[in-house]
């Protein structure tokens, strides 16, 4: 398996679990802390867009790659 099919394979893990954790969030009382973990899983989700995003923009494997010295 290819490295970046394992890194967005991580990254969808990870995902997951965000969602785990806002589910568990949403059961903790008081709501207070349940809110600041669904916080947290938001900034964490966000990180996670920023990887896919950064991955999106790579070079393909196995595409020439334009150092600049070209």
């Amino acid at each position: 398996m290819s490295p970046t099919i394992r890194l967005e394979d991580t990254l969808g893990e990870a995902s997951s679990f965000v969602t785990a954790i806002r589910m568990a969030a949403s059961d903790i009382e008081p709501a207070i802390h349940g809110t600041a973990i669904d916080v947290l899983a938001e900034q964490i989700a966000l990180r996670l867009e920023r990887a896919r995003c950064i991955i999106a923009k790579m070079p393909s494997e196995g595409a020439p790659v334009n150092n600049g010295e070209n």
